[in-house]
Order: C-alpha cells, then structure tokens, then sequence
C-alpha cells in the first residue's frame, strides 16, 4: 500500500495494522522529503526555532548552540520515554507508527528520508517495540509511548523485549535477538521532535475503539432479535413508516436491519401486549443515535488520521509554531464514543433483566431457572451484567474536562485525550461482557422452545450455539458459559 499523507482511511488502517499489508512511499515523495529538508536547513541557520535551536517546553526561551542541535534530538526522546504501568496492545503501537508516518509524509516537518525509511521498515516487519501504557495527557503530543517508538528506532530502546508475531499472534521475544533487523537512525535537527510531536497513539487506540464499536453495534442487533423473539415483541416499533417521522438516519437504518433478522419469526406480534417496555420498543432510537454518533466519530478519527501534528511545521519558507498536538478534537469524539458504548450496554442490561423477571415475561420461569427456588438459573449473570454496566458509567466521566497544567505552566491546558482512548478499551471489553450475558439468557428462552418460530438471525445464533452452550440447569460455574459467550462475540467482530 503506497502512503500519501493525507488519503489514509479506516479500511487502509486495517489492512496494515491488523493483515500486516506492507506500505511504501513513492519515489516522487522521497524526492520532495529530500528537498524540503534542504530549505529546512537553509531556513534554521537565519533565526531561533522552537526545539530546533532552543529548548523544549518551559525551556524554549533557552537557546541551543549550533553544536548541540543534534544531540539534543537524542536526549528529547531519551527523557520523554517516561511511561508507566504494562504495555500497549501490539496492534495499537503498529497503528500509531502507521499514523505518524502518514503525519510526516505530509511534508511539513522536515524530516530526512532516512527517518521515513525507518519508520517503513519498522512498519514492514513483524516488530513492535514495547511501549508503555501510561503517561501522555493529549497535548505537545502523546510525547510518553511516541518517544519508546523513537528510541527504538535510532537504538537507544531499553526495554529488555519486544513483541513478535508469529504463528499468528504476539509472543514477547528478547531486544537483543532482533536488534539489527530495523535500520537504526542518528536523530539530526528537528528530527526527535518530528518523531514524539503528536496525537498519534490517542487516535490509534481511538481508531481501533472505533473499528470494534461498529462491529458491536451489529452483533448488538442480532442479539436484540434473539430477545425480541424471545419476548414476542410487538414489531409495530420496528415500522419504517413511524422510524422515518424521528428525522434521524440511524433508527432507520437500525430498523432495517433488525426487521432482516426477525424474517421468518413465528413469534412476534403473538402476545397480548401492545406496547414492549422501552429497552426493546425503543432499541432503534437508542441504537440508532449511537450508529450516527460512530458515524460523526469516524468523520473527526479519519480527519485527525491525515492532519498535521506537528510543532512547529513547515510551510514553504516558514515555520511556524502552534498547537496542532492538541488531541481536543480527537478527544470529543472518543467521549462520545465512549458514552455511546456504555449506553449499549446499559439497555442490553435491563433486557437482560427484562428476559428473567416473571411480571414482564409469563411464558419462562424466573430467572430462567428449569426448577425455580431449586435452581437460580441466571439470576447472578444479570448482577454481573449490572455490575459492569454500573462500572461503565464511571468510566463514561469525560477525560477532556480535566486537565492538569505541565511544564511550569507553558503546557497550562492539555487534553488528557489519550486517557479518554483507554477508558474506552476498558468500556469495550466491560460491553462484550454484557452482550454476551444478555446473549447467553436469550439462548437459554430459545432452548426452552427448542428453537422453534426463531426469525433469521434468532435462528442463526442458535445454530452456532446450540451444541456449544449446554441448556443450563445449575450444573456448571456460569462464569465458564459466560466466557466462552465472549469468545464468541470476539470471533464474530473478528478484531483481535
């Protein structure tokens, strides 16, 4: 895949973060690196830049000799590699490389070929270094996991591994065993700043959320089928006709593809009642704002995959100094992201509820117990259900409406976006949980009626689960069906 700078698009993320599609660059974009790193050479030597000749943060008002520019590339991403805490997802530090190449193929930063080269390479193997999990607050760029990235490329890693994949996943694998296979750089001008500058790891982690949340989104609406069936709903709130007055494209679009799943149903419209409680009448005007909001996210993540991050840049003869490293728009949009989320899961839980609890749902016995009082059937999945979703909500505080001034106060606002792209790994794997709980009891409903009447994507989950996931009578840990649920849900959304 050729990488341009500014056309990368979430399909091209996957395709090399995740299928290790190799990348290049055009001959004709090395030529113009080469060239704007000349007139970048030119432009340094005729006045002060920030953190070409001066210091960096509170120290910019110091200025650096021309015999230290250099040396001070070394010791930028030396002393920013300050993370903490256990490591980044191997695919979420694949991404951010990806991410800072395509920043730096914008030619605006001044970099020398030899850095976009490495930066392939590192891309085109089957390498991540080790970075650390905790430590940037979204603005001057996540400076903490950019700078372990720079460090492993110019040779100066300390980290005592590195992951590589191999037989189909990650294994950890000692430095000094593949040191050698990514061409090291000697950092010139510019060059370690270029490297640390950006937004890069909050908007791959961002985008990876991303990309699993929509897959989410689908497998929440063939499970909301099962339960529907389950509950012999009442489709009247499935109508395209009463969707399209709301105005808004994704309860439509939600509609639509729930209406696809109940086809064939036997089941629903067969109860006495006219109206379903709202966690299933109004599951297309719940699950269609937050198709619209990935929507909107996706349009700021792919917008923020292709800007500029840097500081200062380049333009023609100028450069510039000014904020581009700030992750605020990144950040908005993972908040959203990640409120969407939650809010998934918090109606799959009251379905959950809804399923077992015997006023609302007369033709099972509570709890879906086969003898109840003498078993308690799923009574404790939906505890735990509500307890992550509980534990959701906490996580939904928005990072982006903290912040915590650095650098003696040069730094007096900063993001903390890049909080906000782990919280939402966390949500995400709290809602598979949850989904695969509201999965597990609608599948015990199923097995009750033998899977008779199921519409087409009721059926379909049955199929697969049938012989996978016993009918439950009290005979084993629920926490061991829960898993393998989850297992299930991964392998359906197919990310790793």
């Amino acid at each position: 895949m050729k990488i341009e700078g500014d056309n990368l698009t979430l399909d091209d993320f996957k395709r090399v973060v995740f299928d290790f599609e190799k990348v290049e660059v055009s001959k004709e974009d090395l030529e113009r690196i080469k060239e704007q790193r000349k007139r970048f050479e030119k432009i340094i030597n005729r006045g002060v830049f920030y953190g070409v000749n001066t210091g960096f943060g509170e120290n910019a008002s110091i200025r650096i000799s021309m015999e230290a520019i250099d040396r001070i590339q070394k010791n930028i991403v030396m002393s920013h590699s300050a993370g903490v805490g256990e490591f980044l997802n191997p695919y979420h530090v694949r991404g951010t490389v990806l991410l800072r190449l395509n920043s730096l193929l914008n030619l605006n930063s001044g970099v020398r070929e030899e850095v976009i080269i490495s930066l392939i390479s590192l891309l085109n193997s089957n390498l991540v270094p080790c970075v650390r999990r905790y430590g940037s607050v979204g603005a001057s760029g996540d400076l903490a996991p950019l700078s372990e990235i720079a460090c492993f490329l110019t040779g100066d890693y300390h980290q005592e591994r590195v992951f590589i994949f191999r037989d189909g996943r990650w294994h950890l694998t000692s430095y000094e065993d593949v040191k050698g296979m990514i061409p090291e750089i000697q950092l010139k001008a510019k060059e370690g700043l270029a490297l640390i500058n950006g937004t890069q790891a909050t908007t791959s982690i961002g985008v990876i959320n991303l990309i699993r949340s929509k897959k989410l989104l689908k497998i929440s609406n063939l499970i909301f089928s099962l339960t529907a069936d389950v509950m012999r709903a009442n489709s009247s709130f499935l109508d395209e006709r009463l969707l399209k007055l709301k105005k808004h494209k994704g309860p439509v679009k939600i509609g639509e593809e729930v209406r696809e799943f109940l086809q064939g149903s036997r089941r629903i419209d067969t109860s006495s009642r006219v109206q379903d409680p709202y966690s299933i009448r109004c599951y297309p005007q719940v699950a269609g704002a937050i198709y619209d909001n990935l929507e909107w996210v996706e349009t700021i993540l792919v917008k923020e995959m292709n800007s500029v991050s840097d500081n200062p840049v380049m333009i023609g003869e100028s450069i510039l100094s000014g904020g581009n490293f700030h992750a605020e728009p990144v950040g908005f949009a993972l908040e959203l992201l990640n409120m969407s989320m939650v809010e998934l899961g918090n109606i799959s839980e009251r379905r959950s509820f809804l399923m077992m609890n015997p006023a609302k749902n007369k033709e099972f016995p509570p709890f879906m117990a086969e003898i109840p009082g003498e078993m308690s059937g799923f009574m404790i999945a939906q505890y735990t259900a509500a307890s992550l979703a509980s534990y959701n909500k906490t996580l939904a505080m928005p990072s982006i409406v903290d912040t915590i001034p650095t650098s003696a106060g040069q730094e007096d606002h900063v993001s903390m976006a890049y909080n906000s792209a782990l919280r939402g790994e966390r949500i995400i794997e709290n809602l598979i949980y949850i989904l695969a709980i509201e999965l597990l009891i609608a599948l015990q409903g199923a097995k009750f009626i033998k899977g008779e009447g199921l519409g087409r994507g009721g059926e379909e989950l049955y199929k697969k689960l049938n012989e996978r996931i016993p009918f439950y009578r009290d005979h084993v840990q629920l926490n061991v069906l829960i898993e393998e649920i989850k297992k299930f849900i991964e392998k359906e959304i197919s990310i790793p």
